[in-house]
């Protein structure tokens, strides 16, 4: 693991079976409904569940300022694992999403390893924006479990 390299990691258990969870959780169009300041966009292959060679591109920012993730799905694996290599100027290394048993449900697994961009400079950023970006991993997965306990929860 190189100096630049740090990990990001946050779960959340779900009433939803893997194989549902892992189907929301891969779909460009179901991650804006979760995921915290991003809209994702499949630009060449499947759209649904982008599978292996598929590239996306994500947008995450706020009031259209932000940055623009560039990806190539690596691994699929469902409804156990996803791997994305993050290949943009500024995000830079590999998205693992696992989807394990939990009883009747699930537990969302997001690992983010990544290069941390402006050397030196981004090694002493990182300390004060890591809480930050933690909370944001971990709310964003708070919501996924949330829109999936809801359609797993019958009216009544």
């Amino acid at each position: 693991m190189s100096t630049n390299r740090v990990r990001v990691a946050v779960s959340v258990t779900s009433k939803a079976s893997p194989e549902r969870a892992f189907e929301v959780l891969v779909n460009p169009s179901w991650q804006s409904k979760w995921m915290l300041g991003t809209t994702t966009y499949a630009v060449s292959g499947q759209t649904q569940a982008p599978e292996v060679g598929t590239k996306m591109v994500a947008f995450t920012g706020v009031l259209g300022v932000g940055f623009l993730d560039l990806m190539t799905v690596t691994e699929l694996d469902p409804p156990r694992r996803w791997v994305v290599e993050h290949n943009g100027k500024i995000v830079r290394g590999d998205g693992i999403f696992t989807v394990d048993p939990h009883g009747s449900g699930s537990t969302i697994t997001w690992i983010d390893d990544v290069d941390l961009p402006f050397g030196i400079i981004g090694r002493l950023g990182w300390i004060v924006v890591r809480p930050a970006i933690k909370w944001g991993f971990q709310l964003s997965m708070n919501r996924l479990a949330a829109l999936l306990d809801a359609e797993s929860t019958p009216a009544g």
